[in-house]
């Protein structure tokens, strides 16, 4: 076993439990991000005095192909561990920004 800093290099661990008995969950699975997108659907509604609110809420459509994604593998009954970065910066892309004139 090798232990995991938290923190290290940037590096969080993103954990995705499925929503089942603990006796119902598969195991645990490292995983990718899944590439996904959400349908947005919002709904009008009258709170209990009356009043109107609008509930936003969708679907999430997983647009990564395989199995071995964070999504696919919460929906398969296993717990997802992805090891994800904070900063999303492109570092490449700043050279090209800086030889554009803004003013």
């Amino acid at each position: 076993q090798r232990a995991v800093e938290s923190g290290a290099d940037g590096i969080q661990l993103n954990v995705n439990v499925p929503n089942l008995p603990a006796d119902q969950i598969k195991g645990v699975k490292i995983t990718h991000q899944a590439d996904s997108h959400y349908e947005e659907e919002v709904e009008k509604r009258l709170d209990p005095r009356g009043r109107e609110y609008y509930w936003i809420g969708g679907k999430c459509i997983i647009d990564s192909k395989g199995d071995d994604n964070d999504m696919a593998v919460v929906r398969a009954g296993y717990i997802s561990i992805t090891p994800v970065k904070i900063n999303q910066t492109n570092f490449n892309y700043m050279d090209a920004l800086k030889g554009i004139d803004f003013d």
